[in-house]
């Protein structure tokens, strides 16, 4: 999550970029770096809710349906690792390609 929002303040800094001189700058510019960090800490947070959310859906799904799950999936590391994963992927996308 934290290297999600990292890439995400590169990123919305890019787009909107705070003043190069704070003492210079008007009440609007003054705000963005702030805000740029606030909108890539919720984009973070919201990509790693969605892909734990994602990756977890195996799991829900057979408990709901009462289906056996593969041994190999039903082992606490390996779910989560699925997690991990589905975290790092989530952050990925949406650093990637959320303008």
């Amino acid at each position: 999550m934290l290297i999600g929002i990292a890439g995400n303040v590169i990123k919305q800094n890019a787009i909107s970029p705070p003043p190069r001189d704070p003492s210079m700058a008007s009440e609007e510019e003054a705000g963005r770096a702030g805000k740029n960090f606030v909108r890539a800490a919720l984009l973070g947070l919201g990509a790693t809710f969605a892909g734990v959310l994602l990756f977890s859906a195996p799991e829900y799904l057979a408990q709901f349906a009462s289906v056996k799950l593969p041994e190999l999936l039903t082992q606490p590391g390996v779910q989560v690792s699925l997690k991990c994963a589905g975290s790092a992927f989530a952050n990925w996308v949406i650093t990637a390609y959320y303008y």
